[in-house]
């Protein structure tokens, strides 16, 4: 598999469609699984591919077949959503959480994703409170994560 392109495509919604569609067989069936259109899924497949530079399913009338990369792919996408079990984290809040990871620091991971350092701090404080605890600590000018923010760190990082 190809190094990654674009981390920031890697959305919650379309991991969990990617899986449905290996786990299935056909983006119809992955999408009755995951309560989204079947189109959704095409597309969301789609963004993943050109998000990790590899092509994921074979594409037959009778449906997909996974290729290789989808099968390196799969066992790591299922323990990153595994980890992070509650439907009510967003991927914005895991992008904001990894950028913050990465950088040590609020300004620093804002600049490097994009966005305000205000704006991760707010998706940053919802992801604590879905997983019912603390993943960031400040230290001086920078930040810590606790042993459960390193814990999800690595989890978030396998997809």
């Amino acid at each position: 598999m190809t190094t990654m392109h674009d981390p920031w495509a890697l959305n919650l919604r379309r991991l969990r469609a990617f899986v449905a569609a290996v786990r299935h067989g056909g983006a119809a069936a992955a999408a009755r699984a995951v309560h989204v259109s079947q189109p959704a899924v095409t597309q969301g497949i789609a963004a993943l591919e050109a998000a990790i530079g590899a092509d994921l399913f074979v594409r037959r009338p009778d449906g997909l077949t996974p290729t290789e990369a989808a099968l390196v792919f799969l066992p790591r996408v299922e323990e990153a959503l595994a980890a992070i079990r509650s439907p009510r984290i967003t991927g914005t809040q895991a992008r904001a959480f990894l950028a913050l990871a990465r950088a040590g620091a609020y300004a620093a991971a804002g600049t490097a994703a994009g966005v305000t350092a205000p704006s991760l701090h707010r998706a940053v404080a919802d992801l604590e409170f879905a997983v019912g605890g603390k993943l960031v600590n400040r230290r001086g000018r920078g930040h810590e994560l606790t042993a459960r923010g390193r814990q999800l760190t690595r989890a978030l990082s396998l997809a």
